[in-house]
């Protein structure tokens, strides 16, 4: 598929950077610019119908990114968008939660990168499911209620033992990873639920760059949750899939052996 591409931002070098990128990928890709400096911030009406992917970079003189995004996600049918900003955890999960599908930061930004976004907000587009609410609203308002020091933005994952969420810690802003347990001892399920605490006292004593922290665990009659930390840089499974170099793959596989080394050493086996 060739995409039509919308970049949104006022420094014009920075618009033909990413176009640069968009056609070298596609090129037959249709790809269109606006400045919002001189061009104005996004009109009530605001549609680009034709595009596929909107890129929103977060220069936009005086508006900020959560008010483009706040104007384009209210338009039915409006295409998924990525972020490209300064980036910084809160402005991750600030972008995510207003109504973002993607963020790279510009220090991240490449070529491979950019690509890889916009490869998979085509395949969102082109999908029934993409614009559904990222949580059922029930769900959500059921979570605020047993989880009140969060704010949820969204779910990441789900299993049959566990449903794992993006959100922020509502006193300081900063974002956490909260995996919830689904099913509490009184339910017939104690085994689930003494491994989910054993993986709270073994994961909090481990201390390395490539396994997850865990900073918080809460239980209470009807859940338990386990608060860890937010990584921001995608899914591993999905850079993959794209097809890497045999040095790249000997570079990810030297790094997840370090990290399963070290929970091995702690008598944690990874069964996944």
């Amino acid at each position: 598929m060739n995409p039509s591409v919308l970049i949104i931002d006022a420094e014009s070098q920075f618009r033909r950077l990413l176009a640069h990128h968009i056609n070298t990928r596609w090129p037959d890709s249709r790809v269109s610019d606006y400045d919002p400096v001189t061009g104005g911030g996004p009109p009530d009406d605001f549609t680009v119908s034709g595009f596929n992917v909107v890129l929103l970079g977060d220069q936009l003189g005086c508006d900020s990114v959560t008010d483009w995004l706040a104007q384009m996600v209210a338009v039915d049918g409006f295409p998924p968008i990525a972020v490209i900003g300064e980036g910084g955890d809160v402005a991750i999960v600030k972008a995510l939660k207003a109504g973002a599908d993607n963020y790279i930061t510009r220090d991240d930004l490449n070529h491979q990168r950019l690509v890889d976004v916009v490869t998979d907000l085509l395949e969102e587009e082109q999908s029934a499911l993409r614009r559904r609410p990222k949580i059922e609203v029930q769900e959500q308002a059921a979570l605020q209620t047993r989880l009140k020091g969060f704010d949820i933005v969204q779910r990441l994952s789900s299993s049959q033992i566990a449903n794992v969420y993006l959100g922020t810690e509502k006193a300081s802003g900063k974002p956490i990873v909260l995996k919830v347990l689904q099913q509490m001892p009184d339910t017939g399920n104690e085994v689930a639920f003494e491994r989910f605490m054993q993986e709270f006292e073994l994961i909090g004593k481990i201390n390395h760059p490539n396994v997850v922290k865990i900073f918080d665990l809460g239980v209470a009659d009807d859940h338990a949750y386990i608060a860890m930390e937010f990584c921001d840089r995608g899914s591993l499974k999905r850079r993959i899939s794209k097809g890497i170099g045999a040095g790249l793959a000997i570079t990810y596989l030297r790094e997840i052996a370090g990290a399963l080394a070290a929970i091995h050493r702690i008598g944690i086996l990874h069964r996944d």
